[in-house]
């Protein structure tokens, strides 16, 4: 496959497609960059990631594996059809076996499956509304077990209905179903699909729609000048929604739970009444309601949040994504962290404000043995040390379901400090390994500064600068205050 010299290359290496890796020629590559490495990974990193791979080119030039390269051949050049068709194949394939390999587990309902397909659905979205319409296509989202008739990538029928969202794509101009009114009859015109029949209540008389245009010889449901894919004929949305339901297709989970489920559903009732019942007459109503969405599991407050908003329901988006749930006690000054993304970094905080400060030039030039003997000369903290210290503080603004939950986040802050260019000097082996900081910002790398003293930072996940104690972008989420130091 050529390369365009000015592009990205990602070098996929050779190692990888030895009998040790038999199964990597079958492997997205986005899996390979990696997409979906770990649950703390942020809607900017993941979409980085998305984007780079639509790019970038991949080199078959050092390969030897006919099956590796045939397999990176068939994504096709950089910001081609082809690579678009497959980056979106992927992330379909991602959340149905997300959904269907994990349905026993859900039973636990904070399980990381919701949070993965919830996640998969809303980056296929993304990824279509940013360069589909180089290829006239539009994404949609639908349940596991109803797939259009002619996709062919459905999985097996009779799985329980549950408030996830498989990413589907389609090449526009398209037909359309036969939409509801909010009053009288189902809304019926040319554009609705031939696929279904339906059956008027008022004089039982049974139509076969036509889904294509006689007189101009084309199908109807287009994209306006707005942006907006609506009826030519009838005027009718793409997302409407729909007189049979199992041709229903979701902007999305908000849509999807307004159109098929209670908010019951996602609720624990018997955890909810007993909170509810011992704080009823000492709370006012908004704070009884925000108890309520205290109890509402983690994969569905922004769900609900979204929903409550197509109502009608007023909200700043600090409330649509879950980050003003109280924390009930009489200390509670502030709502816990809910988004996992941000966990790391409030770890991070705290060990800047925490560990000794060693020198970098002094670290970059010692050997291993004399940096373990630095941090230990100095009395460098240990990670058992810090955590002791620091974990009451974590626990206090993360909502940790259990003790496993915290000592994950730990292993995996351990991983980032450890990685090469980071703002920590780590030395040591086994138990002993110890932690230090380098005299910079562990947000933008700046040196003689310290994260959170007031300069101009930059965002280590949108690389935009800030002068606040936390980035502000609504992407990152990092800033509930809007403090300025």
């Amino acid at each position: 496959m050529a390369g365009d010299s000015k592009r990205e290359d990602v070098i996929i290496p050779e190692d990888l497609a030895n009998p040790g890796y038999y199964t990597y020629s079958r492997q997205a590559l986005l899996r390979y960059m990696g997409y979906g490495d770990h649950e703390y990974q942020n809607q900017i990193e993941r979409r980085r990631i998305i984007e780079r791979a639509y790019n970038a080119n991949f080199p078959t030039g050092h390969l030897s594996d006919a099956n590796l390269i045939e397999h990176i051949e068939n994504y096709g050049p950089p910001e081609s059809k082809e690579r678009f068709d497959r980056i979106c194949s992927y992330l379909t394939r991602r959340g149905m076996s997300l959904i269907e390999a994990n349905v026993e587990k859900r039973v636990d309902e904070n399980h990381r499956s919701f949070r993965q397909v919830h996640q998969t659905f809303e980056d296929g979205m993304w990824f279509v509304r940013t360069f589909g319409p180089d290829y006239g296509y539009i994404g949609f989202g639908r349940l596991i077990s109803e797939a259009p008739p002619s996709n062919t990538h459905c999985m097996q029928a009779g799985l329980p209905p549950e408030p996830l969202l498989v990413f589907e794509k389609e090449a526009l101009p398209t037909f359309h179903a036969i939409f509801l009114r909010e009053d009288g009859p189902p809304k019926f015109c040319r554009g609705a699909s031939e696929s279904k029949e339906i059956q008027f209540k008022e004089d039982r008389t049974r139509w076969t729609p036509r889904i294509y245009d006689d007189e101009k010889k084309d199908y109807l449901m287009r994209v306006d000048e707005n942006g907006d894919v609506t009826c030519s004929s009838c005027g009718s949305g793409y997302f409407s929604d729909t007189a049979v339901i199992s041709e229903q297709k979701y902007s999305s989970h908000a849509h999807l739970i307004r159109r098929r489920f209670e908010i019951r559903d996602f609720v624990n009732e018997d955890e909810f009444n007993r909170e509810w019942t011992r704080h009823r007459g000492r709370l006012d109503p908004e704070a009884e309601a925000a108890i309520a969405k205290a109890f509402l599991s983690d994969h569905i407050a922004p769900m609900r949040a979204d929903a409550d908003e197509m109502a009608g329901i007023p909200g700043d988006p600090i409330k649509r994504y879950g980050l003003d749930r109280v924390a009930i006690g009489p200390n509670a000054t502030e709502p816990p962290i809910e988004q996992k993304s941000r966990w790391p970094h409030e770890v991070k905080r705290d060990l800047s404000s925490t560990l000794l400060v060693v020198d970098r030039a002094a670290w970059e030039g010692a050997s291993e043995d004399e940096r373990i003997s630095m941090l230990k000369g100095m009395g460098a903290h240990t990670m058992r040390r810090f955590r002791d210290a620091a974990q009451d503080d974590l626990r206090r603004r993360i909502r940790f379901r259990d003790e496993r939950e915290f000592e994950e986040l730990i292993k995996h802050v351990r991983r980032e400090l450890k990685a090469r260019g980071s703002s920590f000097a780590v030395a040591g082996r086994g138990g002993g390994v110890r932690y230090a900081m380098f005299a910079e910002c562990f947000e933008c790398h700046k040196q003689g500064v310290a994260f959170g003293d007031g300069h101009e930072c930059e965002c280590s996940k949108c690389r935009v600068q800030f002068t606040g104690i936390r980035c502000d972008r609504p992407e990152c989420l990092l800033n509930r205050s809007g403090t300025v130091i």
